[in-house]
């Protein structure tokens, strides 16, 4: 009896277990057995529930937090654009390099003079120009970026262009270099203001029997952060969206004058430089039309700058190698106000990446140029100094070009 009640007790253990793993069996009517999880579906259970608590494009800085996932947001719906700029800058024209030439100098060839109204015999003078000067392609790089929100889009950009120096050599002529019958050279001069005499006006000349040099050297770069709201009139064919933000941009102008007197033993040397910043709040709108393959849109802005603008000349060996360097200088604040018309295309060859294209216009008032803001003054009185100073009149400076770059989309 109790090896059968051994072996009772032995096949009720093993058969317990065996009823409660398949969740039902041979057990009484009524009694289904504990309920077991159907093989794999707790595995898919905890794969569905993590993949509604993770975004679908999860940011590079995902965390838990909220403040992680709102900006693992904003950096998701980012974007970079880089573009190469290929601008022209007003060019200064066929303006003379001095004085408005008067008497003998309005005529292309004259009689070369010292200072006191002696002639030079055998030698003839020209009056020099910025007519060779080139402020065409000018070659820049602008980097931006944006920040969406759900209140603004936040976009900075920084741009640039190469330093540009036009050098232009005038030459003394000779008789092979010109159609003249005349035995001597044809030096270049500068004119500088005439003064009133007994005998009417009369004007003075810095001579340059070795030749002379001029170079204009533009150097200008800026940056500018903007805010873009949401389109005023959305779900139309242009949308119009507001801008608001800071502009800075930096104008640097120089032009320098160099060359040889050999009769007077002078280098003569002329130095202008100008170093304007302006800055300030800015306004605009972007109007857009979107579709898939194509975006097409304008963006006018004006810039409320002030010109922080600071501007010397300096001279020295203007007639004799023991003169003095001269300098004049100034710094003012000037209201800049600026205008910038932008065009652009936008061709979408993939979901996160476009290749753009557009033309910028932008004019700048109250702008100080170097070559422009010289004043040649001086007497034909061998004992007075030379009084080549500064003006500090403003002009209009406009720039305008092409640009192509790229777009990604995070």
């Amino acid at each position: 009896m109790p090896r059968r009640l051994a072996l009772l007790m032995i096949a009720w253990l093993a058969w317990v277990p065996a009823l409660f793993a398949q969740g039902q069996g041979t057990a009484p009517a009524g009694f289904r057995g504990m309920p077991g999880p159907v093989p794999g579906q707790e595995l898919y259970q905890r794969q569905m529930l993590n993949a509604q608590l993770v975004p679908s494009r999860p940011a590079p800085f995902y965390d838990e937090t909220p403040l992680d996932v709102a900006i693992g947001n904003v950096f998701s719906e980012s974007w970079l654009r880089v573009e190469y700029l290929n601008y022209r800058l007003t060019e200064p024209g066929s303006r003379p390099i001095g004085a408005e030439p008067v008497t003998a100098a309005t005529v292309p060839l004259f009689q070369a003079t010292d200072r006191g109204g002696a002639a030079r015999p055998g030698i003839l003078a020209r009056t020099t120009s910025l007519e060779r000067t080139n402020y065409e392609n000018n070659n820049g790089l602008r980097l931006s970026f944006g920040l969406p929100t759900e209140q603004f889009t936040f976009e900075g950009s920084f741009w640039g262009f190469a330093e540009k120096q036009n050098r232009v050599d005038h030459e003394v002529l000779f008789n092979s270099d010109i159609t003249l019958l005349f035995p001597g050279p044809v030096i270049p001069v500068i004119p500088l203001n005439p003064i009133t005499t007994t005998t009417g006006q009369l004007q003075d000349f810095i001579n340059f029997d070795g030749g002379m040099r001029s170079t204009l050297t533009t150097a200008l770069y800026g940056t500018e952060a903007n805010f873009v709201f949401p389109p005023i009139t959305p779900n139309v064919a242009m949308e119009v969206s507001p801008i608001v933000g800071f502009g800075y941009m930096n104008f640097r102008n120089e032009f320098e004058i160099e060359g040889a007197d050999q009769q007077t033993a002078t280098f003569h040397q002329i130095d202008s430089i100008t170093n304007n910043n302006i800055f300030g709040p800015q306004l605009g709108l972007r109007m857009e039309a979107k579709g898939k393959w194509l975006t097409l849109g304008v963006e006018p802005k004006f810039l409320f700058g002030i010109n922080r603008n600071h501007s010397e000349v300096s001279t020295a060996q203007i007639y004799t190698d023991t003169e003095l360097p001269f300098l004049t200088q100034d710094e003012t604040t000037r209201f800049t106000p600026t205008v910038d018309l932008g065009a652009f295309a936008r061709i979408h060859l993939r979901p996160n990446f476009s290749v753009t294209m557009g033309y910028d216009f932008m004019a700048m008032n109250g702008i100080s140029l170097a070559d422009r803001q010289i004043v040649w003054d001086s007497t034909r009185q061998p004992t007075d100094p030379p009084a080549i100073t500064m003006d500090t009149a403003r002009h209009t400076f406009v720039i305008h070009g092409f640009n192509v770059g790229m777009d990604w989309r995070f």
